[in-house]
């Protein structure tokens, strides 16, 4: 599960490396490298716990 993630955040600090490197699109190319990271998190807990909740979810739905 956690390695789904990895190319996300991989990319999200290449494009804040990137953009720290040029001045005027920096702020731009940050905003773009957060929301990236704040993305592969939000997908990664979603991913764990819907992975946690489905044995609970599949056994409480059995009659």
């Amino acid at each position: 599960m956690m390695k789904k993630a990895y190319p996300y955040i991989n990319s999200a600090a290449l494009i804040l490396l990137s953009g720290m490197t040029v001045s005027r699109a920096g702020v731009f190319y940050h905003i773009i490298g957060v929301g990236f990271i704040i993305s592969a998190a939000l997908i990664t807990i979603g991913t764990v716990m819907s992975s946690v909740r489905k044995p609970d979810s599949a056994a409480g739905y059995q009659p």
